[in-house]
This record gives structure tokens, C-alpha cells and sequence, in this order.
């Protein structure tokens, strides 16, 4: 059974609810569907947030990290904040240097969401017009969040009245610890023989690198930090990891462990790939639940989405082998479009 609880209403329209069954506790936000905590049970039982993210809820409105929220139109970044479709070319803002991030000045992450309560979770629904940051097209997102036992799930559905790209995620920083030890200590395991590389800004290129011999390669289990200070450009351009894992298979694709907590998180999801962002830059955020800034590294963001940037690679995408073609082409979809994705934690 799942208790569903408005918590708090504020003036201005945010809403605070708990989602709660007899082993997970969340608490989420309508201001960019925010899940703003998980409580999860360790080895011992005793339950604690796996989640990062901020003290004061007027910080979320210049959070630079994008704690826990939803993340559109398009997540990840959009070469020169510009793209064309259509035979016409559409001008986005640019936010992060040259480039267009995680849906531009005021993306998903900072819009007020409707939300309507199920016996199982929320759903929430937000209306972007024509217009909006750049995009084309009306767009309608539903968001669904639901539990059911140890798995807390994701599901997307949109429509729209024209033809647009879109990308969604979700930006939760996990850290499983009880204790705000670095996520190099944990270990990750991920089916994938391909990551997209990046340049020195943290653009996708639309080249695919072969993990296999590199520090990229996580098909066995191993630490975070086992590799991230390895001699290899594309952790240098990234500062560490933040770079798209192209998945293979259709469950249980990756799995996030922590030793002394016990905890185990793992992620089966429809999307092509996982962006693994290992915290590189929270050291220039906002004051976090600790009362302090966050450290770098102290979690780990495991972004499902679609492969970066593609509207911009799809050129690139011919002289690649037939799977990858498929992969950077997925962002032209006709809408409607389904997306889900589950964690569960043991």
C-alpha cells in the first residue's frame, strides 16, 4: 500500500507531497517534478536520503546542478543553442558557454507543474507553448511517478501539435552512503560497450568510443574511482566521467552498490543510453541538506535519455555502424512517445 500526502502548499502554487510504502519514503515538489528525497532502508534496515540536494527551496530556483528535477525540453546540451528541422533553423539560449543546456535559462526543471494524486504515486503535467525557450511546437508532458514495493518508477508520455525534438531525464544525484562519502567509493556496474565522446566543453560529438581496454569499460563491477584520474582525453574533457553509456539489453542494465550502507541500486530502463555524471562541478553550487556546499564527487547522477546532442550528429551517424545509427537518429520521434524507467534498491 502506498500513502500519497500533500505536505505543503505555498502561495505561490509549489506543492510539497510524500510518497510512502513499508520500504520507501519519498518527498516530491511540483516545481519541476523535484524529487527532493528518498529514504531508503540500509543493510541494517534503518532508513536514510540517498539523494543530494538543497537546504532551502528558494535555492532550487538558481540551482545550477539541477538536483532531482525533471530536465526539457531536450537534456544535455545542444551544439551553438541552435538546430534546424524542418528546413528552418530555431535559435535557443545559451547558457552553458557557447551551448544550450538542460532546456535552456528556464527549462522544465524550474516550471510549475500540475499534479494530480494515484493510489500509487503522482502524476504531473506541464504545458510548454510554442515558443518556449526556442522550441517548436506546443508541447504537453505528463510525468508519472509511482512505488511498488522496493522499485520507485518513471514514466514520460507527451504530445505536441507540431514537429520539435525532445529529450527528457531525470537529474537525481544519488549517494548511498550514510555518511556523504564520495561516490568513487561506491561501485558501478553497466552494460554498455560504447560511450558518446565528448569535447572539451561536454558536448556530444556523435563519435562512439569502444569501452572495452579503457576506463570506461564497466561490464564487471568495479569503484567509481578506480579509473576517473586515468591518463585519457575524454576524462579530461569532462573533468571525470559525464559521458553517455550506450545500453544493451532490456532490464537491469545498470547497478550502483555501496559497501558500508549495504545499499544496492539498480536501474532497468527504455531508454538507449545512461548519462553518468560523477558531480565534477557541485562544488560550484548551493548550500545542500548538509548545510554546506557539496563537495565534487559526492554523488553521482545517472541521467536515462536519449543520445545527446543528435540532432547535430546525425551526418556522423553514417559512417557508424548500423546499431549507432539507430541510436543518433531517435531524436527526430514523432510524439506521442513513451519512456520509462525504474529504480529499485535493495
Amino acid at each position: 500500500m502506498v500513502k500519497v500526502e500533500l505536505l505543503k502548499e505555498l502561495d505561490n502554487g509549489i506543492r510539497f507531497y510524500s510518497m510512502e510504502n513499508e520500504v520507501l519514503k519519498l518527498v516530491v515538489v511540483n516545481m519541476g517534478c523535484r524529487i527532493m528525497e528518498i529514504l531508503a532502508p540500509d543493510a541494517s534496515g534503518k532508513r536514510s536520503d540517498v539523494i543530494l540536494g538543497l537546504k532551502n527551496i528558494e535555492d532550487y530556483a538558481n540551482d545550477p546542478a539541477y538536483f532531482g528535477a525533471i530536465i526539457g525540453r531536450v537534456a544535455n546540451r545542444i551544439g551553438d543553442a541552435r538546430f534546424s528541422l524542418n528546413g528552418k533553423t530555431y535559435e535557443l539560449y545559451a547558457n552553458n558557454g557557447k551551448n544550450h543546456l538542460h532546456g535552456g535559462k528556464e527549462g522544465f526543471d524550474k516550471k510549475i507543474f500540475d499534479v494530480t494524486p494515484l493510489e500509487n504515486g503522482l502524476r504531473f503535467h506541464y504545458l510548454s507553448k510554442d515558443g518556449e525557450e526556442g522550441y517548436p511546437g506546443n508541447l504537453n508532458l505528463y510525468v508519472t511517478y509511482t512505488l511498488d514495493d522496493n522499485t520507485f518508477s518513471i514514466h514520460y508520455e507527451a504530445d505536441t501539435d507540431a514537429d520539435t525534438v525532445v529529450n527528457f531525464t531525470n537529474h537525481l544525484y544519488f549517494n548511498l552512503s550514510n555518511t556523504l562519502e564520495k561516490v568513487t567509493e561506491h561501485s558501478l556496474q553497466i552494460n554498455a560497450d560504447y560511450i558518446g565522446c565528448v569535447d572539451d566543453t561536454c558536448l556530444a560529438t556523435g563519435e562512439l568510443l569502444p569501452v572495452k581496454d579503457t576506463p570506461f569499460d564497466f561490464n564487471e563491477m568495479k569503484k567509481i574511482g578506480q579509473d576517473i584520474e586515468a591518463d585519457h582525453i575524454q576524462l579530461k574533457n569532462a573533468f571525470g566521467y559525464d559521458h553517455s553509456f550506450v545500453l544493451k539489453g532490456e532490464k537491469r542494465q545498470l547497478t550502483l552498490e555501496e559497501p558500508v550502507s549495504g545499499r544496492r541500486l539498480v536501474i532497468s530502463t527504455t531508454a538507449p543510453v545512461v548519462q553518468v555524471y560523477t558531480g565534477n562541478f557541485l562544488k560550484d553550487g548551493c548550500i545542500g541538506k548538509a548545510g554546506r556546499v557539496y563537495e565534487n564527487r559526492e554523488g553521482v547522477a545517472l541521467e536515462t535519455q536519449l543520445m545527446p546532442n543528435a540532432i547535430h550528429t546525425e551526418e556522423k551517424g553514417k559512417n557508424l555502424n548500423p546499431l549507432q545509427i539507430i541510436f543518433l537518429k531517435q531524436y527526430n520521434y514523432n510524439l506521442p512517445r513513451q519512456k520509462y524507467y525504474n529504480y529499485v534498491i535493495y
